[in-house]
């Protein structure tokens, strides 16, 4: 048990790290990415010229062509991901929007409250709206609301864990428990 205690206090631990490092270092997450995607797309480039050298111009090197191509990508990714997080939660809120949109008119044409769906159906309309036509400038606030989001995970884990660990594994000892045998409700 002492095992799965210490796997989620690092799971925990990991998760408030992951988070700080989104919230509040993105530019060292992206170093990382131009370092690594820097590396294979040097490298895959050197393996290129080797090959073409090596063997008169008669041969392309398959691996290293794709080696570019993922070097690249990589070296990409954290322009995508900055844009791409929050294009998906703009979505996620306009369709969210919608759907509250709609059960409004529902709820106005059958007589119910339907003032309560109105007001959500803007506000996430709003809020789709603009993380949809404003990715650059609202990717910011996304990732440091996902940082923080991930850092609460961490904490709550860490906590739960701490809760739930015991010495006994979880295990709970009765001496004796006797059960009346009523038939009486069986029929």
């Amino acid at each position: 048990m002492t095992n799965m205690k210490y796997n989620g206090y690092t799971k925990g631990v990991l998760l408030i790290v992951a988070g700080l490092l989104i919230a509040f270092f993105p530019g060292l997450i992206s170093g990382i990415f131009y370092t690594i995607g820097g590396i294979i797309l040097a490298f895959s480039i050197v393996s290129l010229i080797a090959g073409i050298g090596a063997f008169g111009g008669k041969i392309l090197g398959g691996g290293s062509i794709a080696g570019i191509i993922i070097g690249i990508v990589i070296i990409s990714l954290p322009s995508l991901v900055h844009i791409g997080i929050p294009l998906i939660a703009g979505v996620v809120f306009a369709s969210t929007g919608l759907e509250r949109l709609f059960t409004a008119i529902q709820a106005k044409k059958l007589g119910k409250n339907w003032i309560i769906s109105l007001v959500a159906a803007i506000v996430l309309l709003l809020i789709g709206g603009t993380l949809m036509f404003h990715p650059v400038k609202t990717g910011t606030a996304a990732r440091i609301l996902l940082g923080a989001a991930l850092v609460g995970v961490g904490v709550f884990n860490s906590f739960v864990d701490s809760k739930n660990s015991s010495d006994t594994g979880g295990i709970i000892d009765v001496d004796s428990y006797t059960v009346k045998d009523d038939t009486k409700y069986l029929k």
